[in-house]
């Protein structure tokens, strides 16, 4: 099959490194697969999937292939316009529902009707569009590279504790404010070490609050991996617009022991809920009172350390290339 995704950007963030694995996934499976951005290619990645930078995506400046790959709202009305392939919208959080994308929600509303095949990469997302807007979208699946993402040999959590917190400030549904809120109370009671991570620098209104220990912004991914095996927790505080909740599956991958926001996307990482401490949204007591058991209960935090690399073991690029591959030969044939 030809494939080519249309990307907006390619600056770092946790949506643009999945349709890089993606891509290099189905390219080492014998596909022909092209990327075509706005942006050049990346400093941060490793890509080695071909990538075209266009102005914009004109029809006249897209490839030939058998599926093109709308994956962003911006992006998917310009796959069902060129006419070079099936359109694909490959869907990783409705972005409808973004408190930042509100002035645009008919527009993004508009193109979730568009007549496109639309994958998503997890399950809360496939009955979201069912329930939306009557539409069939097959889960693909979500993956991470365990050659990056493995546990560190075993060890025991011990103090100062190193929480670690993933995701911008700035952006309101990775709930950052709500977590350094409740690390402030903890910081008063126990020896934390308050560990963030983002691909931005440190914003000056965290800055102000005097809560984060230790900032990393545009790390690689060796060095992310890196990061999460030198913590004992982490704290994943989304709101329920997350589309699926990347960081929790990576640190999970680490050998890390996660609290994290009871939201559907996080819910559907598995049926039990043995793999996590959980706590309603944006509930910093909730919040603290995962972390405090899950910090001083040793036999707690080894439990939840080995479930969690069980489970993250099960997701992989390989799997979503398959499943790729069965959608759209099926739809190929149809």
């Amino acid at each position: 099959m030809r494939l080519c995704y249309l990307l907006e950007d390619t600056s770092l963030c946790g949506g643009v490194k999945v349709v890089f694995e993606q891509a290099q996934a189905l390219q080492e499976r014998g596909h022909d697969v092209k990327i075509v951005s706005k942006a050049g290619r990346p400093d941060w990645y490793d890509l080695r999937v071909p990538l075209l930078q266009v102005d914009a995506f004109l029809p006249s400046s897209l490839p030939e292939c058998d599926f093109i790959v709308g994956t962003f709202w911006t992006t998917v009305r310009a796959a069902c316009q060129a006419e070079k392939g099936c359109p694909v919208h490959l869907c990783q959080g409705y972005e409808g529902d973004f408190p930042a994308y509100a002035p645009y929600r008919q527009e993004i509303e508009a193109v979730y009707r568009l007549p496109t095949l639309t994958l998503t990469v997890h399950e809360p997302l496939t009955r979201l569009l069912w329930l939306r807007f009557g539409k069939k979208a097959p889960t693909v699946g979500q993956g991470i590279d365990h050659t990056v993402f493995f546990p560190a040999e075993k060890r025991a959590a011990r103090p100062p504790w190193r929480v670690l917190v993933v995701g911008p400030y700035e952006i309101d549904l990775k709930g950052v404010r709500e977590a350094l809120s409740a690390l402030q109370a903890l910081k008063r009671e126990r020896p934390l070490w308050v560990v963030r991570a983002a691909q931005f620098p440190c914003a000056d209104a965290e800055e102000r609050l005097g809560i984060t220990d230790e900032y990393h912004f545009y790390l690689q991914a060796p060095e992310m991996a890196a990061l999460y095996r030198s913590c004992d927790a982490l704290l994943a505080p989304y709101w329920a617009q997350e589309g699926f909740g990347l960081p929790v599956l990576e640190a999970m991958a680490c050998g890390v022991p996660t609290a994290v926001s009871d939201i559907p996307a996080l819910r559907a990482f598995a049926p039990e809920t043995d793999w996590a401490f959980f706590f309603a949204e944006r509930d910093t007591l909730g919040m603290q009172r995962g972390l405090r058991q899950l910090l001083s209960d040793p036999k707690l935090w080894t439990k939840l350390r080995a479930r969690g690399i069980e489970i993250a073991r099960g997701y992989t690029f390989a799997r979503v290339a398959e499943r790729m591959e069965r959608v759209l030969t099926t739809k190929e044939m149809g």
